[in-house]
């Protein structure tokens, strides 16, 4: 799996189905991602209001699954295509993000909650850039055995030009 996450991908958004899944597994091979090299991340949203509150938001449960059941089965439990990867699409509060507790309790309940599928994590928005303790955050995830995707947005575009 590991060499796997190496390879340039294709992610989709939003995953909360079985069903959408394999929808989509089937347009890659149409497509022929595989025989592009490319490979298909299956993105399931792990963000604080429905994975930490288990609260629904403002976009639905047709895009966000809250709570543990519908995370939990949000992909597939085996049968599982080379060709695709589950990721947990995760977005920390902003005002609890630089709480170490917050933190661990959240990453446990992503870990927890998609361990039948779960691949990697993509952290959105996570202050890797400016807070120094998220290195170490980030090593703690990947001795879970889940891989880390970072998402740059301007912040950290920006931080990087500056140097």
């Amino acid at each position: 799996m590991k060499d796997q996450i190496k390879q340039p991908y294709i992610g989709v958004s939003g995953v909360i189905s079985p069903g959408i899944e394999a929808s989509l597994e089937s347009m890659a091979i149409e497509c022929e991602l595989p025989g592009k090299n490319r490979i298909l991340a299956l993105g399931v949203k792990a963000v604080h209001k429905t994975q930490f509150l288990d609260i629904e938001n403002k976009y639905g449960t047709d895009w966000y699954p809250v709570g543990e059941d519908p995370s939990k089965h949000a992909l597939r439990h085996d049968n599982r295509n080379p060709d695709t990867i589950g990721v947990a699409q995760a977005y920390f509060d902003v005002e609890h993000v630089h709480d170490k507790d917050y933190r661990t309790r959240f990453l446990s309940r992503i870990v927890q909650r998609g361990e039948p599928w779960l691949q990697a994590i993509q952290f959105d928005m996570l202050p890797w850039h400016s807070n120094g303790e998220m290195w170490g955050f980030l090593e703690d995830v990947k001795r879970q055995g889940v891989a880390v995707f970072l998402q740059a947005h301007g912040a950290a575009m920006n931080a990087g030009s500056k140097r």
